[in-house]
């Protein structure tokens, strides 16, 4: 293991001289010193592409997919013109993993400042820390910490959807949670048919789709204790 392989993990060979493979770790933390090897293996491709987007914004770089389906991925740099950028990864035949089989690592362009490739789900990771020790962080907080912590501009209505994206995250999505209602009342019931459960559905017009009113839940137990 070396410095170059922060994010990576050796795997033995077959003994057979080639060398060996280095596979991609997800759990460790994605760092702008994490070099790229040729014949690095990931699980699927959208491993591979988030990767490899991270990668870029910390390194304030702007990269697109072509060449882009469900087997096969090219990246070039935004500035293809200006800059040889160039990765390729593709599935190794009969198997569920993809490689990258072409690898051009180096930008000899400039950095960019307000990168586009730093969407709001990726906004929404870096603040997600932040958010579960202060809910009611503010906008220009959000940009700012983007700014202070990766260089990165980013406009208000990212900074605004990605806030969303990690308040759900740390509060959990209100309709699935309403969703699951119906569920626990069943659970009650099973447990004891003396439970009572009650659940109100709103629907302001035809035309509109239901959501939560009220609901009310009276144990056996404590009407059994009241009477």
């Amino acid at each position: 293991m070396t410095d170059e392989l922060d994010n990576a993990s050796y795997v033995e060979t077959d003994g057979e001289g080639r060398p060996p493979i280095v596979r991609f770790n997800s759990e460790e933390v994605m760092t702008k010193t994490l070099k790229f090897k040729l014949g690095m293996e990931f699980s699927s491709l959208r491993q591979f592409k988030d990767a490899i987007l991270e990668h870029n914004v910390l390194n304030n770089r702007e990269v697109m997919f072509v060449k882009n389906d469900t087997n096969r991925c090219r990246v070039v740099c935004k500035k293809k013109s200006q800059c040889g950028y160039l990765v390729f990864c593709s599935r190794v035949v009969r198997t569920t993993t993809f490689r990258v089989k072409t690898l051009k690592p180096k930008h000899i362009c400039g950095m960019v400042i307000e990168n586009k490739n730093a969407k709001s789900k990726w906004v929404a990771k870096k603040i997600l820390g932040r958010m579960k020790n202060d809910n009611d962080i503010k906008l220009n907080q959000v940009a700012g910490e983007v700014r202070t912590r990766y260089s990165t501009e980013i406009p208000a209505c990212r900074a605004f959807r990605g806030r969303q994206i990690a308040r759900q995250l740390v509060e959990g999505d209100s309709s699935c949670q309403h969703s699951l209602l119906w569920s626990y009342s069943a659970e009650l019931h099973k447990v004891s048919a003396g439970n009572r459960c009650k659940l109100e559905i709103d629907r302001p017009s035809s035309g509109l789709q239901r959501r939560f009113g009220r609901y009310y839940v009276c144990f056996v137990g404590c009407k059994r204790a009241i009477n």
